[in-house]
């Protein structure tokens, strides 16, 4: 398998999981008005990143790709407390 690929299929698979989670209901009738449910978060983004062919003046070539995907799911626990957890995935492809 390709980077590039894995890459792709990484993301994918992390965007499949973030979708499989129940949506947040924003209030229940049967609480009390005060009572708020749990409210969590999940955030994803990827960004590519290419630098595309150079010539370099010492000769040779530089081609360069970046990608990066971040996931974090944040969790409040009442109105000053928060849990968080973030993944990264940074890969860069430098070809000189």
């Amino acid at each position: 398998m390709t980077t590039r690929r894995a890459v792709l299929a990484s993301f994918l698979l992390l965007l499949i999981w973030t979708l499989s989670f129940p949506p947040i209901i924003a209030a229940d009738q049967n609480k009390p008005a005060g009572k708020r449910p749990p409210q969590t978060r999940y955030t994803i983004s990827y960004t590519p990143l290419y630098q595309l062919k150079a010539d370099l003046d010492a000769g040779g070539s530089f081609d360069v790709q970046r990608h990066f995907l971040r996931f974090n799911a944040n969790h409040m626990l009442n109105r000053q407390w928060m849990v968080g957890l973030g993944l990264r995935f940074d890969y860069e492809n430098a070809v000189l």
